[in-house]
């Protein structure tokens, strides 16, 4: 996640899939670029012992998570964005 705040990979994703309502061929595109990140979300996530329902719920909310960072936290430094983000998305109790 440290690496998605810093570089703002992830700025304008809420930007970019508003317009996927206009355009069905940017829809498949988006959804195709979600799916790649939720795929490599889910193998890191497994990698350190996540399995199962717990697996896909931390990969869902990682990936939605780092979309919408950057609006949601705005105001924040970015030292609290960063620790805000892996208490929020690591550390989450079922």
């Amino acid at each position: 996640m440290t690496t998605v705040i810093l570089e703002k990979h992830a700025l304008y994703d809420n930007v970019v899939t508003s317009l996927t309502i206009q355009n069905p061929d940017l829809k498949q595109k988006i959804k195709a670029a979600y799916d790649f990140r939720a795929k490599f979300v889910r193998k890191c996530l497994a990698e350190i012992g996540f399995r199962g329902k717990d697996l896909s719920v931390r990969t869902s909310m990682y990936v939605t998570y780092a979309a919408n960072e950057s609006l949601v936290n705005s105001k924040m430094s970015m030292k609290q964005r960063i620790a805000h983000a892996a208490c929020d998305v690591l550390s989450a109790k079922e």
